[in-house]
């Protein structure tokens, strides 16, 4: 029997997860739920590159406190001691919003650091309010207006950008996977424009 299987890097998984929001985009005009996916997919694919843009080889600065803690001290045993009483911790991925502010700060200075605004921080709010509103979803009736989603996927898009194309901080396991991401930024970006200015468009004829 032939074994089914695949395999995830860090590159695969983001550019994966740009592919699938392609996907979501080209069904929006029929149906609007679609938007759930986008904004799930989304967070997925930002919190990858913003990982991939702090790890520099290791997974140190992608750490929740406890974490960190306790690999840096398994470090320093293992300075000390014979491979057999290494151990390893359990490691825990840092909370996204942690993560977030990580990328704006001097851990990024390796290359460059995130110069984020006011607008650039609510869309990150806003990103995760929904994600966390459709994953971890309560029983319920409630009403969603997509009106403004596509600004804020375009900026969302923008801080992608940044860490694929401006950070230089992402280790590319090929050229090409980084061209491909770059490219399908660019067409995301421009999704969302034109369905920005169709949303406007149809607001004022309504």
């Amino acid at each position: 029997m032939k074994e089914k299987s695949f395999i995830i890097t860090e590159n695969t998984e983001s550019i994966n997860a740009l592919k699938t929001m392609k996907v979501f985009i080209d069904t929006l005009e029929e149906d609007l739920y679609s938007w759930k996916w986008i904004i799930i997919v989304a967070h997925n694919c930002l919190q990858n590159f913003m990982v991939s843009s702090l790890r520099n080889g290791n997974n140190m600065k992608i750490l929740e406190k406890k974490s960190t803690k306790d690999w840096h001290n398994e470090f320093i045993k293992r300075m000390k001691t014979k491979i057999e009483d290494w151990e390893s911790p359990r490691e825990k991925l840092d909370l996204f919003l942690n993560i977030y502010k990580k990328i704006k700060s001097n851990k990024m200075l390796i290359s460059k650091k995130l110069e984020a605004d006011k607008k650039k921080d609510e869309a990150i709010e806003w990103l995760i309010m929904h994600r966390n509103q459709f994953i971890h979803f309560v029983p319920s009736t409630f009403l969603i207006h997509v009106i403004d989603f596509p600004k804020r996927m375009i900026l969302i898009m923008e801080i992608i950008k940044f860490l694929v194309s401006e950070s230089n901080n992402i280790i590319w396991l090929n050229n090409r996977d980084k061209i491909l991401a770059e490219k399908l930024i660019n067409e995301l970006i421009e999704n969302f424009e034109k369905l920005d200015q169709n949303y406007a468009l149809e607001a004022k004829t309504t």
